[in-house]
């Protein structure tokens, strides 16, 4: 997740939602959030003013960077495909469709 986390683009630069992303990074590193963790994450958002709608869009735009940062050498790998599984999952987020690993060409013969 660090490699693919490390290359993602945040796509704002408001501070509290840059906050809320940092703690959200930390909460995901085991790719699950349990209950105790949603409801944490969910009063840190209110304490930096974001409304549920607000925290659903940030965890689509984090999702979306995590897909574009796998996708950025032009190829999703197996291991890509099961870290973005579960970070969908975990965001509670069922209408983004993960991308399908790469398929690479057979080797020829040199």
């Amino acid at each position: 997740m660090v490699r693919v986390v490390s290359h993602a683009r945040y796509p704002c630069f408001d501070e509290a939602i840059l906050h809320y992303l940092d703690a959200l990074d930390w909460v995901l590193d085991d790719h699950i959030i349990d209950e105790e963790e949603r409801a944490a994450m969910s009063d840190l958002g209110q304490s930096y003013g974001l409304s549920n709608e607000m925290i659903e869009e940030v965890h689509r735009a984090y999702l979306a960077s995590i897909i574009a940062a796998a996708r950025g050498d032009g190829m999703i790998t197996d291991a890509e495909r099961e870290l973005i599984e579960p970070t969908k999952a975990a965001l509670m987020i069922d209408d983004v469709e993960v991308p399908q690993v790469t398929e690479l060409p057979a080797a020829g013969t040199l």
